[in-house]
């Protein structure tokens, strides 16, 4: 807005009367900038205004006269708002004249809703802004005439009313009391109608003494004005969480619905229940938090009804995977089985992590995370104890666990645990062929049926990783990652027999990648890559007779520092051979037993026998490996294993 809003309603002769009169227009300028401070300066030239200067810092309405001249300032424009707000409050009557530099029409609005009279840009001249103030002192004189009466009248009425607030205060206090004592009554009434717990906490971070019914069964005692501590009987650590977050929240240093969102909304129990947690702050006239309304709620049984649910989603579609991938799935019970086998018969201790290992990537490959977890339990307690003796429990155990579920789902899929029979599945072309060598029983053509048949044993990879791109989703969605995996050589056929073992545990590279290797979606922008994290798996068979197998990732590398350090702690490597190591001695030991990069056990990663099932298979082929690794750009494993096809 300018100048030309405003008609003073004043013509030249008044103007020139209000000159000559001597009598100057008083003007209280809280003034900041330097163009408004010039603009002032030419105003006080004028000798028609008596002007008085204040700080922002230090206004005083009460002590002001005249006109109000408002500097909002550029950077602290929301602050002098609030101050034309606190002055509006104290002289509601009094002409408040902003000037700012800020021309933003919402901006204008919010200045004329905090209680400015007008709105100017610095720019306008004198001369305009000299008319503008003469207008308003005009308009004002009348109601400030009032207003000083006003202010004598209420000075006069101050004796009185002090004079009778000591005889109201203590009737007024005995009605507050009788009345909130009410209050309490009725609160509790309806509170005690509730299903939900609702509890108060102050800002000393105790509980108030009015409390719901139900906090009783829902926490199994009297919550009621207790310190939060240990009083809501949640698991350890949980309830200082609690209390931490709230005396944050109570400290007002961030904004509150911040503080709110870093409270927790769902916690466990001593005695395993869940319960939900939703929280009402109760504000001051400041804005600033006092007390909060928690209501508490035991969400045990929904949450078991929902975890019950996910279990059968995830079993039907492991069952729909399982029918879709059949040959799959029973060349997979074949090397369950004979991993079951190897558990039982062991007496090594490594060796039986390994084979616990290896059973549960696979049954998480296949969708069997009912089995992958109970073989989670078993490496757990296995750990604490390795104890060879527990090796043939846990091998009946998991035995167990198989006939179960296939018992359970027999109708489904009509597989029994304990049969042997592998069905086969022949094209029409490879089976005429047979049928022709039925039919003619000797001649050239027996050759070419025994290759038909022994082509029927050999799988492709892609069905004997089936299920690999599956897993690095997941496990994407767990971490938080976004991650894609190619299978490059898919097509190429295999004796399972031969390669399945290899095949099988490559599972743990797989999860490694996801784990260890590829970085979360903000990390990876850091360094210029895509949000994507890619996991190859790559078989191409050479002319020099070998398989060579191919794993990369495009992650952050082989921490070579850290694998040292664990190699170390491990005692894996000792202190006196580090200076003779080179980068590929260091690499090379993510192979061995018991080294993991990884800071705590998980379903994933953590045991440090993964890797070492890798490098087992390699060797029983006869074969080696090579690594390359780089900071921030990814790892490459290369196998190479006699390539064998039946012919």
């Amino acid at each position: 807005m300018d100048g030309s809003v405003f008609d003073s309603g004043m013509d030249d002769d008044n103007l020139l009367a209000s000159e000559g009169s001597g009598v100057k227009i008083p003007v209280t300028a809280v003034s900041h900038d330097d163009d408004v401070a010039i603009l002032i300066q030419k105003l006080d030239a004028t000798g028609l205004f008596e002007i008085t200067l204040m700080a922002h810092d230090s206004m005083t309405p009460e002590t002001s006269v005249g006109i109000v001249l408002f500097n909002i300032r550029m950077m602290e424009a929301f602050e002098d708002l609030t101050r034309i707000r606190a002055w509006r409050s104290a002289r509601p009557l009094q002409p408040i004249i902003a000037v700012s530099a800020n021309d933003d029409e919402d901006f204008m609005l919010e200045a004329f809703k905090s209680g400015a009279t007008n709105y100017h840009s610095p720019t306008i001249p004198a001369p305009v802004l000299s008319e503008v103030l003469q207008s308003y002192y005009k308009m004002s004189e009348a109601p400030r005439m009032v207003e000083i009466q006003n202010a004598e009248m209420i000075r006069s009425m101050q004796s009185e009313r002090e004079a009778t607030e000591a005889r109201l205060a203590a009737e007024g206090a005995k009605a507050v009391a009788e009345a909130q004592a009410l209050a309490n009554q009725r609160t509790k009434e309806i509170l005690d109608n509730l299903t939900e717990g609702f509890f108060i906490v102050e800002k000393n971070l105790v509980l108030a003494d009015v409390i719901s019914k139900a906090c009783v069964d829902i926490f199994g005692h009297d919550i009621s004005s207790q310190p939060l501590g240990n009083i809501l009987s949640l698991q350890a650590g949980r309830e200082s969480y609690l209390r931490d977050g709230l005396d944050q929240l109570f400290e007002d240093f961030m904004p509150l619905e911040v503080n709110v969102s870093l409270l927790p909304t769902r916690v466990l129990t001593a005695d395993d229940r869940t319960l939900s947690l939703a929280y009402h702050p109760i504000l001051n006239s400041g804005g600033v938090p006092e007390k909060v309304i928690i209501a508490a709620m035991d969400i045990t049984a929904e949450v078991k009804d929902k975890a019950h649910l996910e279990s059968l989603r995830a079993a039907s579609e492991a069952l729909l995977r399982i029918l879709s991938e059949r040959e799959a799935f029973e060349e997979f019970l074949g090397d369950t089985k004979r991993d079951i086998e190897l558990l039982r018969s062991t007496d090594n201790v490594a060796l039986g992590k390994r084979y616990l290992h290896t059973l549960k990537g696979n049954a998480s490959v296949m969708g069997l995370t009912e089995i992958a977890t109970l073989i989670h339990e078993i490496e757990n307690e296995f750990e604490h104890s390795s104890s060879v003796a527990a090796l043939n429990a846990y091998a009946e155990m998991i035995d167990k666990a198989f006939e179960d579920f296939l018992e359970k789902n027999k109708k489904i899929l009509g597989i029994d645990w304990h049969s042997s029979d592998l069905h086969v599945t022949f094209n029409s072309h490879d089976l005429e062929k047979i049928f022709d060598f039925v039919r003619t029983a000797e001649g050239e053509g027996k050759a070419e049926a025994l290759r038909v048949l022994e082509e029927t044993k050999l799988r492709t990879v892609q069905s004997m990783l089936s299920g690999f791109d599956e897993i690095a989703h997941q496990l994407g969605e767990k971490f938080g990652k976004s991650i894609e995996f190619q299978l490059i050589g898919g097509d190429l056929k295999l004796d399972p027999e031969v390669y399945g073992p290899l095949l099988k545990s490559l599972v743990h590279a797989l999860r490694n990648a996801c784990d260890h290797g590829i970085e979360d979606p903000e990390e990876r922008e850091r360094h210029g890559k895509a949000a994507t994290g890619i996991i190859t798996f790559k078989f191409e068979p050479q002319e020099d007779g070998q398989l060579k197998v191919t794993l990369s990732d495009s992650g952050r590398g082989i921490q070579i520092k850290k694998v040292l350090a664990k190699a170390l702690a491990n005692n894996i490597v000792a202190e006196s051979d580090v200076d003779g190591l080179r980068v590929k001695d260091v690499l090379h030991l993510v192979f061995h037993d018991g080294l993991s990069t990884a800071d705590a056990v998980s379903e994933t990663s953590g045991r440090g026998v993964g890797m070492a099932c890798i490098r087992q298979e390699v060797e029983a082929l006869g074969g080696s490996i090579r690594i390359a690794s780089k900071a921030h750009k990814g790892t490459i494993f290369e196998l190479n294993v006699p390539f064998a096809q039946s012919a």
